[in-house]
């Protein structure tokens, strides 16, 4: 299952302030969520890549490669979700040449991981 970060935590993960709004809260609460533009969603999903690469979690190799699709779905939760999907040929295992970047449909780092689910 995936969550929403709050901004702290996010920050002691090493997320960038541009990957977790400041102003980010749980929602739910009778807001009105709105969706951010794909160009913002593959910005702040390319900052996680950044970020992961910055705290060895990711090779540096995954520098290079840019978004090759960008999806709202259905989340966990019930919620609209982007998945923004990196393809890396020069990722070393074969098993990791695809890494696909959850956010919110507002823009929130939810989980990244190479199976998509």
């Amino acid at each position: 299952m995936k969550t929403r970060l709050p901004v702290a935590v996010a920050l002691i993960l090493g997320l960038s302030a541009t990957a977790v709004p400041a102003f980010a809260h749980p929602g739910g609460h009778g807001e009105e969520v709105t969706t951010i533009p794909v160009a913002n969603a593959e910005a702040k999903a390319k900052t996680v890549v950044d970020t992961m690469i910055g705290r060895d979690i990711l090779e540096a190799s995954w520098r290079g490669p840019n978004p090759v699709s960008s999806n709202l779905r259905e989340g966990d939760t019930g919620g609209l979700e982007w998945v923004v999907v990196f393809k890396n040929p020069a990722a070393k295992d074969p098993a990791k040449r695809t890494l696909y970047v959850f956010l919110s449909s507002d823009g929130f780092y939810l989980a990244a991981n190479h199976t998509g689910k």
